[in-house]
């Protein structure tokens, strides 16, 4: 199966985070919970890759997901309808590690475009 995040590949920069993008999407194919969790992974790791990569952002003093994607400085650079997205999965993802709630199908879908829209 080709992956929708292969384009990553094309990119050694991208090689901190692109494994991880990849195997939340193949996880569709075993546990949707295991798609939400490991695609809030990858966000975290994408994420902490625009941390390193940009001169002028500097990380919050905690470096967990909540406070990097919500500092003032990321949110200035990102349109709002994103940080949105990256809300979601960030939020889908603690939901299906820290909780009993099913994933929905359509649920993991959503996480997965949203993180690929991020990419």
């Amino acid at each position: 199966m080709v992956s929708n995040f292969e384009y990553l590949k094309k990119e050694e920069k991208y090689h901190e985070f692109v494994d991880s993008c990849i195997e939340a999407e193949r996880l569709m194919n075993v546990s949707y919970s295991a798609t939400a969790t490991f695609a809030r992974r990858a966000l975290e790791l994408a994420v902490k890759w625009v941390y390193a990569n940009d001169g002028e952002l500097r990380a919050p003093y905690q470096e967990n997901l909540a406070s990097l994607i919500y500092s003032f400085e990321f949110k200035t650079l990102l349109d709002p309808h994103l940080i949105e997205r990256l809300s979601y999965v960030h939020k889908l993802g603690n939901k299906a590690v820290h909780t009993t709630i099913a994933v929905k199908r359509e649920e993991a879908v959503l996480s997965l475009r949203n993180l690929f829209d991020f990419t």
